[in-house]
């Protein structure tokens, strides 16, 4: 596996711990900065990341999948008030499964993708790909991190909370896996763990910062989206009206395609700033205590 990597970094990721207590306003500004001349670019990466991954469920749901109506007040137990709403759904196990089979390599694609533009290296639509060349390991470390994090999610009581930091400890991963290589699996994630220690409420807050972007880019689509869904949905529909429904979903999304891309080189400046690739505030710890 061969990647442009910054040849900066030493085998030991620079490896003086760092905490950073830079403001979200200026890591989101990091993120605007290096994604100049590639909004457009990142929004159709971005498109078809989700078209990728959401369009062929729709396809498999509606050719193998079983329709459920379900009642609201008594299947899933919300009371009396809910006793007369009910909801229809459509699902094949084997759409989850082409899920687990394609997150993984995509998910490497895009980051390799945010990586290259971050970085000024030669970036592509092409990028989004490139995780299918080296399949087995994007798609191992997709699910050894989704192995770990949903073991933490069955904790009882504390499952949400546990589960999402970690899904926040292991979100290096991939950058770790671009930038070298060599290292197995659970070495790219331990490594994430220890980039992320000390960090993950800033990463956590960084992330919720761009709440606001996803709800502004939302409202166009959720409006057509409802009107789309009141017109296919309709008694009799079949499978088709589903799939045409979820693909006229994904385009009038468009508005959110650049927020995504905008979020994803935010990350990649946060990370940037662990490995002492990128100048911001931050405190040196005298302990390496992971």
């Amino acid at each position: 596996m061969q990647f442009n990597v910054d040849p900066n970094l030493n085998n030991q990721f620079n490896n003086r711990k760092r905490i950073i207590l830079d403001t979200c306003s200026n890591l989101r500004a990091l993120g605007r900065e290096h994604l100049k001349g590639y909004w457009l670019m990142g929004a159709v990466v971005m498109f078809l990341f989700t078209l990728m991954l959401r369009l062929p469920v729709a396809i498999i749901d509606a050719l193998f999948g079983r329709t459920v109506t379900l009642n609201l007040g008594r299947d899933l137990n919300l009371g009396e008030a809910y006793k007369d709403v009910t909801y229809t759904v459509t699902s094949s196990p084997m759409s989850n499964v082409y899920a687990l089979l394609v997150i993984g390599a995509l998910s490497f694609g895009m980051t390799l993708f945010i990586m290259n533009v971050y970085r000024r290296k030669q970036a592509g639509v092409s990028d989004l790909f490139r995780g299918f060349e080296f399949y087995v390991r994007a798609t191992g470390l997709f699910l050894y991190q989704l192995l770990f994090i949903m073991l933490w999610f069955m904790i009882p009581l504390v499952g949400i909370v546990t589960g999402v930091m970690a899904s926040i400890r292991y979100s290096m991963a991939y950058f770790v896996m671009l930038d070298h290589p060599e290292y197995t699996i659970p070495m790219c994630v331990n490594e994430s763990k220890r980039l992320m220690f000390g960090n993950k409420m800033k990463y956590f807050t960084l992330q919720l910062s761009f709440i606001g972007w996803f709800i502004l880019a939302s409202v166009p689509a959720f409006i057509l989206g409802f009107i789309g869904a009141w017109m296919t949905y309709q008694p009799g529909s079949t499978g088709g009206a589903m799939v045409v429904y979820e693909l006229v979903s994904i385009l009038i999304m468009a508005g959110i395609y650049p927020v995504m891309a905008y979020t994803e080189s935010a990350s990649m400046a946060f990370y940037e700033i662990l490995i002492g690739n990128e100048e911001a505030e931050v405190y040196y710890p005298e302990t390496q205590t992971i």
